[in-house]
């Protein structure tokens, strides 16, 4: 209870690094009285309906909230905030920005799903659903009617991900009843109900709501994945269903049936190279990429219990090994380490979530599944010998490190010795940088675990100081890339270890004979930081710029100086580090030697010194105290005595001595603010003559130490961030340190030590100010006064005042004041909130050096500046940071947070224990992220108060923004767009003072109309613009009238505005209304408000709704009068006719004005005006679309049993045959026509059932489509009156047959869509101005000509979807003899254009409607008497037409195939190939997936190439010309598997494969280059095809046949592709391992030399991917084999070998092959067996050939692939193997 007896509320999670905080206990009351504001803000401003001004804002400080306390509220109130802004999210209507701001505030409200379970929070998903149809899948958006600008489709989907786990159960049951129908696996639809499924469907269900869960789909989706094997684009949601079952709902389902397939996909979709040159996959190949994170999820999900995934993936990794070599890089290198990353990344979590993460209310791994210890062994076991290549990669090898920091932190006792003797390799031989760098980064990523006091691997520690000596002389100025590594490795490992010397505490602690091992060798920590810092300095010196010519460093600047500040601060940090774990004792010594090092000598200031002075300031933030009572004394008492003589003091080039002295003495200021009091006097002595220096170098220096000491001595910061929370000044003997090593940190007792500024810090702040601001002050109000100052001076006087406000910005309160809201309506709630805490004041400033008077001076100074100096630039400039940091900086700005989370981030990634998890961090690393947290408050400048005061600031930025110099207009617009983020309602202030520059007034300068464009492009005005039809309406006229100038930067910039505003174009939301559940939700959040007070609400929102709505009307009729102007050019009407096409809005319709203006652009001179038209005309034409009645179709009187409808069974059943074309059963009549049930979406029925299916009414029932002027509405008239007129007809079509660039154009979409509305809306009203138009075009042989006919035709057609039949008829009349004459009247250029003829009149249309067109298509395609070409393309036409509709022809297709198995045997191999792509769509629907009932089987087509393939192969060897005709269709055959194996849904069946097997045998004519060629490429895409177990038994048994032939060159295919298939579809022949091994050695023994050595490759291949794993059984086979004897004879020409004598020599060849292939499966790699093989095969080098050449080059490809490793590989040999092997390898010398 607290005080009072109120009962304390219980928080959801608050953010617990704000109890650190030095001003913790303000911090509850803080968060009390905002979150209360908030509630109550946002309640009253949306039960009175106010959404753009009230709960905007407040939603903002909601976010501002959760970034700032976390979940610091009660559950009751976390459950009011996801339900109000989930009911806000899904609200109809909304502007995409606000969905999009909104969205991601949700996502943070359901970030943490263990606060809140199911039975806390409840979602219907069906508004979701509705959102992400508007989002993904609206005809609204692809037409261009609605706009969504950039992330608002990853809002919603990252909404989506979050939301599904509150769906309620019954969920499953209803998403499948909505996207079942829609999946249709040969229609795009298919895509949309995949998608929907896997992010819709919920999976975290409890135990007893499993069977409504994923029961209700998993085998029937599984099924439908494993059956399509030729990755269609659905397969991916599919595989990512599968990913969220297996992880979401752990042991459940059985996922062992389906391992083979799964894990067989998985390695296809690596697309690794396999087979040798000719045999890869190419480009045009299907290939297929799961995302590596769904693949090491899904397998990672499946393992526990008796599943069979971790075996597989043992497997797949072996398979994969030898890819994972360095020499192996490729395309293929990134999936691959990826895949590595994230399955331990994975695997970790998994451990982490079974055992140490608290469990909640969401489903646990039971414990029959949970991952036992023998499971992580053979993880690991399968992980590490692939991992211990891939550390090595020449590209992406920390995500090596990365994985090799999961798999330390399961196993360290098998992961670290290996890395450990790699590293000391690299650390011994620094001639290879590579090995180096790569060791050092997974040294870092497993610093952490090997320095932990860990009982699997104990030892570990003791490599600490061994590994620190020996990094030390990678610190090499000639290798960055070494230096860096070093660097980080000893800032990482440091960062974990305590540097006390321990020794003398061995008799005082009970300690292990490791522990005491550890305690004697820390004494050597004092000489490891003396040696470091002696290599710190060596690189120093060699820095400097002195070390290199003028040229050189004129030459590579920019590049050396990035090279050299990552070095400088990567040693910088190190070093810090470093002596930050001192302790006091070896930090002395360290000091000691700084300052030794420091003071003797002296640097230039770019480098070198830079790097010696961070170094010295790193010893300053660890203490302060002694290093400034070294330093300070040293430096001032220098620069003193160097200034003493006056020529130094107006010196433009001073004594270097003096430069490095004060870089030093400013780096020094930049420790703590308390020590700096001791040495106050001396310091401002000091910088008091410095600032007036005259060299600027010196100067800026001086005014650095300033601002670093104002910094130090006004910020809050942490004074420490050791890695525990004890000083190390403790004695050994007292605290065992040891312990300590690697230790996390405890979040609830850091102890950190804060630097809060005292009273006496305050008041030497003050002094500075007295000493030095308010003389410049003083100075510079003299000057605006009249008093002569050079520029120099004011320059220099400028940035000291910069530095000095820079400095002390935390302690310059913000000033507040009045909210500017000229313009703005009032809101119904305040629009301001207290400022967050993020000081403990002990004072304030003075008055005179408030914030606000600094703010008042620099407006004045400026002011005065831009009126008397305005080509000053360099005051200007430093002008323009005064004012960035008095609006933008309260002492840290964005830039610099971003800087620290960044830095953040990457240790924590670098040092993170993920499996412990519970923010087990390092001290050091809580230290930091609580440092962030106070800078984030600080830095908290959302929605600020704007003021005059700050309004005149920033129009101070906007007039430098118009400036007449570059550099000023750039810098001041970037400190625009900084600030106007901040404050609210600024670009709305402003606005008003640009648009007047854009004006074309004599006034304007050139430079302000162009400064003022380019503050139109800021982010946020134009944002702001394009989402306020008031902003809308004063901006876009003035840019279309904007023709200032004709310069060519102008124009160019005139483009990049029109683009932005276009590209950040959101459809802006008119018509606003609350909803009811919003209001209701809203009065839940805080109280319900009177009904009075919500109708007034409405009122004011239904008022501001009219004025919307005016402003819209408003600026469409000025941008259409602009867009008519005759007094623009032609560029500007462009601009205006682009914002007025952007404003059309779904809401509301276009006005008659604008209609008129468009209409009358499509025949605009100009060529862009009238491209921009036509889609205008698009849209109008859309909005104008009158609403077509639909009426519910009675699928029972069609067949379809109403009580079965809803049964899954996919494919072509006896109830879908009523929607298929069958010309008996076509309309014939009027009355026919009228009530016959249409379908035109073909995926309707084919996989299920929808509850209702709807077709259109009758035509009479139909809006009239026949209508005169008079019936026409104000908005149709403008197109009625254009179109009725002739002469604009025919100066339309004019246009549109003219061509607008030669051998560019082609089909536009724009143009088809403009005819289809038309004729949609108005019938065939226009059709008689443009039938003499086709008349005259359809025969012309022009190409514009003709594509414009083809646009034209194709609207005609697809837009007299809703005529009547006699409307229909007539049309028909009329184009059916054109097409016939147009068809045959074809151009190669024309051919594209008529094919999207066929697609747009077929698609989402009934066959029946369209029948007439199918007919004519189809109506004898191939000629014979005429071209190859007209033969062709009318295939191609017919294909792209009949292709549409699916499944729904199929009685077409079958009168198609026979008509094309007449031209089989074609005479022209273009037509063959048309033949083939035909017949692949003709054959398409035939699947194991669904039912085949009327459609065309591959069987039948196969049956009937298989005769003519028969016969060709029988009559082989006789006259080609007798089998000249079965050789043709055999041609067609290959070119329809080629297109089957890459174009199709299922790639392969048994009878392709028996067919191709078949056809191989026609490798023998070989003068035939096509049928050559054609089988060659089926070969290789066949050989990389997925096959299921019926494919592998027939791909076994042709192969038998094949090789029973004895044809070598068939025999060398077959086995060419059945090796590549093995890998391909490697699990999947796992069970027949054996046959191939027998075929294999069968094929050893071959008599021809070319098949024995293919298959001796193919062997090797299969051992090194583990797929064949008898090695020893193999060895015994091929050295048996090897030792057969030969039998020598004397020969003589009449007397050749002896049958006998040949076969010996067969069989000892093939022995010596088998032994070379074991070799080459080994090319990494030595195992125990290979030297005794290698002996072996050295015993046949005197052998006759061929088996001396194959032992040669075995023996030379061994020494190729094991060259970088041989001094560990010959550690495996004996010597005398070396002895014999190095015989064999090295020449004889010539002089031997």
């Amino acid at each position: 209870m607290e005080e009072g007896g109120t009962t304390k509320v219980k928080y959801q999670k608050p953010l617990v690094y704000n109890q650190h905080l030095p001003y913790a206990e303000h911090i509850e009351n803080e968060a009390k009285e905002l979150l209360e504001n908030i509630k109550k803000n946002l309640s009253v401003a949306l039960q009175k309906h106010e959404l753009k001004r009230g709960c905007i804002y407040w939603t903002n400080q909601l976010q501002c909230y959760l970034r700032t306390y976390g979940y610091q509220f009660s559950k009751e109130d976390h459950v009011k905030l996801i339900k109000l802004l989930y009911e806000l999210v899904t609200m109809p209507g909304l502007e995409a920005q606000l969905v999009r701001a909104w969205c991601y505030i949700l996502i943070k409200l359901l970030k943490k799903p263990k606060l809140l379970s199911r039975d806390d929070l409840v979602l219907s998903w069906r508004p979701l659903f509705v959102l992400v149809q508007e989002v993904f899948y609206s005809k609204h958006q692809q037409l261009g009617v609605v706009l969504y600008s950039s992330g608002l489709s990853d809002a919603v989907n990252s909404l989506l991900k979050e939301a599904r786990i509150y769906f309620p159960v019954e969920t499953t049951k209803e998403v499948m009843e909505e996207w079942r129908p829609l999946m249709c696996p040969f229609d795009m639809t298919m895509l949309e109900g995949c998608n929907a499924l896997a992010e819709f469907l919920p999976i975290i269900l409890k135990p007893e709501e499993i069977d409504l869960g994923y029961k209700l789909w998993f085998d029937e989706f599984m099924t439908l994945w494993i059956k399509c094997d030729s990755y269609p684009h659905w397969e991916d949601y599919l595989f990512r269903l599968f990913t969220r079952l297996s992880w979401e709902l752990p042991g459940h389902p059985n996922w062992n049936p389906f391992i083979r397939q799964i894990f067989t996909r998985i390695l296809r979709s690596f697309n690794i190279p396999v087979g040798a040159s000719g045999w890869g996959r190419a480009i045009t190949d299907q290939t297929h990429s799961y995302d590596p994170v769904d693949a090491a999820t899904l397998i990672v999900g499946m393992m526990g219990g008796d599943s069979e995934a971790l075996a597989s993936l043992s497997k797949l990794m072996l398979a994969l090994d030898s890819y994972y070599h360095p020499s192996n890089h490729g395309k293929h290198t990134r999936s691959l380490l990826s895949f590595m990353k994230e399955l331990t990344e994975c695997f970790v979590e998994r451990l982490h979530r079974e055992r140490f993460a608290k469990p909640d209310w969401r489903p646990q791994v039971p414990a029959p599944f949970r991952l036992t210890e023998n499971d992580i062994d053979k993880f690991v076991d399968c992980m590490l010998p692939s991992l211990q290549q891939a550390m090595f990669a020449k590209a992406h090898f920390i995500t090596a490190a990365i994985a090799m920091q999961n798999l330390a932190l399961l196993r360290p006792e098998r992961v670290l010795p290996d890395l450990l003797e790699k590293t000391y390799v690299a650390l011994e031989t620094l001639t290879e940088p590579h090995q180096l760098v790569s060791s050092l980064q997974c040294m870092t990523a497993v610093s952490r675990t090997l320095l932990s006091n860990s009982d699997r691997f104990p030892e570990g520690r003791g490599h600490f100081f061994s590994l620190l000596f020996l990094c030390l002389p990678g610190i090499d100025p000639n290798d960055f890339r070494k230096t860096i590594a070093v660097s980080v490795f000893l800032s990482a490992s440091i960062s974990l270890v305590p540097l006390v010397d321990c020794s003398d505490c061995i008799d005082h602690h009970n300690m292990t004979e490791t522990e005491k091992e550890l305690c004697q060798l820390s004494r050597q920590f004092e000489d490891f930081v003396v040696q470091f810092l002696d290599r710190c300095f060596a690189l120093v010196e060699k820095c400097s710029l002195e070390q290199v010519t003028g040229l050189d460093r004129t030459v590579s600047n920019s590049h050396k100086n990035v090279h050299e500040t990552m070095v400088g601060n990567s040693v910088a940090g190190s070093i810090q580090g470093t002596l930050t774990q001192c302790s006091p004792q070896i930090f002395q010594v360290a000091l000691d030697k700084l300052f030794r090092f420091a003071s003797s000598h002296v640097f230039e200031s770019e480098i070198a010194g830079q790097l010696c002075a961070d170094m010295c300031s790193a010893a300053g933030k660890v203490n302060a105290e002694k290093t400034l009572k070294l330093f300070i004394p040293h430096c001032t008492s220098i620069i003193n005595r160097i200034l003493e003589d006056p020529e130094q003091r107006e010196s433009e080039h001073p004594d270097t001595d003096l430069v490095w002295n004060l870089q030093l003495l400013a780096q020094m200021m930049a420790t703590r603010g308390i020590a700096l009091l001791s040495h106050a006097e001396s310091i401002i002595e000091c910088l008091l003559k410095c600032v007036d220096l005259k060299n600027k170098t010196a100067a800026g220096y001086a005014a650095k130490a300033l601002r670093s000491a104002l910094n130090t001595l006004s910020q809050i910061y942490p004074l420490e961030a050791r890695s525990i929370n004890k000083e190390f000044s403790m004695s050994p003997k007292e605290h065992f340190y040891i312990n300590d090593w690697a230790k996390a940190g405890d979040i609830h007792r850091l102890k950190m030590d804060w630097h809060v500024s005292t009273e006496a810090e305050l008041e030497l702040v003050d002094r500075i100010f007295e000493e030095f601001l308010e003389p410049e002050m003083t100075r510079l109000n003299a000057f605006m006064n009249g008093e002569l100052l050079e520029r120099e001076d004011l320059n220099r006087r400028l940035s000291l005042i910069n530095a000095l406000i820079g400095g002390a910005a935390c302690y310059l309160s913000p000033w507040d004041g009045e909210q500017l809201m000229k313009g703005c309506n009032p809101s119904c709630v305040p629009l301001r909130r207290k400022p967050l805490i993020y000081r403990v004041v002990a004072k304030e400033p003075p008055e005179k050096f408030s914030r606000k008077k600094l703010a008042e001076f620099c407006h004045n100074i400026t002011e005065y500046i831009l009126a008397h100096c305005e080509d000053d630039t360099n005051s200007q400039l430093t002008l323009i940071k005064i004012i960035r940091a008095l609006l933008g900086n309260n002492g840290i700005t964005k830039h610099e947070i971003d800087g620290r989370w960044a830095s953040y981030r990457a240790t924590k990634r670098s040092l993170e224990d993920k499996l412990h998890g519970n923010k087990r961090h390092l001290r050091m690393l809580l230290v930091a992220r609580v440092q962030i947290q106070h800078e984030m408050r600080m830095g908290e400048f959302l929605s600020s108060t704007l003021t005059q005061l700050h309004f005149d600031l920033m129009m101070d930025l906007f007039k430098m923004s118009t400036s007449h110099y570059t550099q000023i207009r750039m810098r001041s617009q970037s400190a625009l767009t900084y600030l106007v983020d901040n404050y609210l309602y600024s670009c709305r202030q402003m606005l008003p003072h640009v648009v007047p520059l854009l004006a074309n007034d004599p006034a304007v300068s050139h430079e302000q109309f162009k400064g003022a464009l380019y503050v139109l492009n800021l982010p946020h005005f134009a944002s702001m613009v394009v989402h306020n039809a008031s902003m809308m309406e004063m901006v876009l006229p003035a840019i279309a009238k904007a023709d200032h100038s004709e310069k060519r930067s102008i124009v160019k910039l005139i483009g990049i505005v029109l683009h932005g505003y276009a590209k950040r174009h959101d459809s802006l939301c008119l018509r606003v209304k609350v909803t009811d559940d919003v209001i209701k939700t809203a009065a839940n959040l805080y109280k319900s408000m009177s009904d009075e007070e919500i109708q007034k609400g409405q009122e004011n929102m239904e008022n501001e709704s009219k004025k919307r709505l005016q402003a819209y009307y408003n600026v469409t009729d000025e941008l259409a009068e602009l867009s008519e102007s005759q007094q623009l050019q032609w560029r500007f009407v462009e601009i205006a006719t682009t914002f007025l096409v952007l404003s059309i809005h779904h809401q509301e319709p276009l006005p008659a004005k604008a209609v008129k203006a468009i209409v009358n652009g499509m025949v605009h001179d100009a060529l862009a005006v009238r491209k921009i038209c036509i889609k205008g005309l698009v849209c109008i034409l859309w909005q104008q679309k009158r609403k077509t009645k639909r009426i519910p179709i009675d699928l029972q009187q069609q067949g379809v049993d109403v009580a079965t409808k809803t049964t899954v069974q996919p494919g072509e059943r006896e109830d879908t045959k009523w929607l298929t074309y069958d010309k008996d059963r076509l309309p014939k009549t009027a009355a026919e026509w009228d009530s016959f049930p249409f379908v035109d979406k073909t995926h309707w029925g084919y996989y299920s059932w929808p509850k209702v299916l709807y077709t259109y009414a009758p035509f009479a029932e139909q809006p009239k489509l026949d209508r005169v002027a008079d019936e026409m509405s104000e908005l149709e008239r403008p197109i009625y009156d254009a179109f009725m007129s002739k002469y604009f007809v025919d100066k339309f079509v004019s246009f549109l047959s003219m061509e607008e660039q030669k051998g560019k154009d082609s089909f536009d979409n724009d143009r088809y869509v403009v005819f289809k509305r038309l004729f949609n809306n108005f019938g065939d009203t226009f059709l008689h101005h443009f039938k003499p138009h086709l008349e005259k075009l359809g025969t012309d042989k022009q190409e514009n000509n003709q594509r414009c006919a083809c646009e034209i035709i194709t609207g005609m057609i697809s837009g007299s979807k809703h005529w009547n039949f006699d409307m229909v008829c007539e049309l028909r009349e009329f184009l059916e003899p054109l097409l016939k004459e147009m068809l045959k009247a074809v151009t190669l250029e024309t051919i594209e254009d008529w094919a999207k003829f066929g697609f747009h009149v077929s698609a989402n249309r009934d066959p029946r409607r369209v029948s007439w067109v199918l007919e004519l298509l189809m109506d004898s395609p191939l000629t014979g008497n005429a071209s190859a070409f007209h033969d062709t393309s009318r295939l191609y036409i017919l294909q792209s037409a009949i292709c549409q509709q699916e499944w729904r022809v199929g009685n077409l297709l079958h009168k198609l195939l026979d008509y094309l198995q007449l031209h089989f045997a074609h005479q022209f191999k273009n037509v063959r190939n048309s033949i083939g792509s035909m017949l692949q769509f003709i054959t398409f629907f035939d699947t194991p997936l669904c039912l085949l009932s009327y459609n065309v089987k591959v069987a039948t087509v196969v049956d009937m190439f298989m005769g003519s393939a028969q016969k060709a192969v029988s009559l082989l060897h006789e006259d080609p010309e007798s089998t000249k005709e079965e050789i043709k269709a055999c041609k067609t055959a290959l070119y329809w598997i080629t297109d089957k194996l890459t174009k199709s849904l299922i790639q392969i069946t048994p009878d392709i494969i028996k067919l191709f097997a078949a056809l191989l045998s026609l490798l023998v004519r070989e003068e035939d280059e096509e049928l050559i060629m054609l089988l060659k490429g089926g070969a290789r895409l066949l050989s990389h095809a997925k096959l299921s177990d019926d494919c592998i038994k027939m791909v076994l048994f042709v192969t038998h046949q094949i090789i029973e032939q004895d044809v070598w060159k068939v025999t060398l295919f077959a086995l060419n592709m059945l090796q590549i298939l093995i890998f391909e579809n490697f699990f999947m022949f796992q069970p027949y391992v054996e046959d191939i091994q027998h075929l294999l050695l069968a094929r050893l023994q071959d008599n021809t030399i070319e098949v024995r050595e293919l298959a001796a490759n193919a062997i090797s291949g299969l051992v090194r991917c583990k797929f064949i794993q008898s090695v020893d059984q193999l060895q015994v086979v091929f050295s048996k084999l090897s030792i057969s004897k030969i039998q020598r004879r004397n020969k003589s020409a009449d007397n050749p070998d002896a049958p006998e004598e040949q076969n010996q020599l067969v069989k000892r060849h093939a022995g010596v092959l088998g032994l070379s292939a074991l070799v080459g499966a080994c090319p990494y790699t030595v195992p125990e067996w290979l030297p005794s093989v290698l002996d072996h095969i050295s015993d046949h080098l005197r052998d006759p050939a061929p088996i001396q050449a194959t032992v040669k080059k075995v023996m030379s490809d061994f020494k190729r692939t094991h060259h970088d490793n041989w001094q560990n590989h010959k550690m495996k040999f004996t010597e005398e193997q070396l002895t014999s092997l190095s015989d064999l390898l090295v020449s004889p010398s010539y002089y031997a």
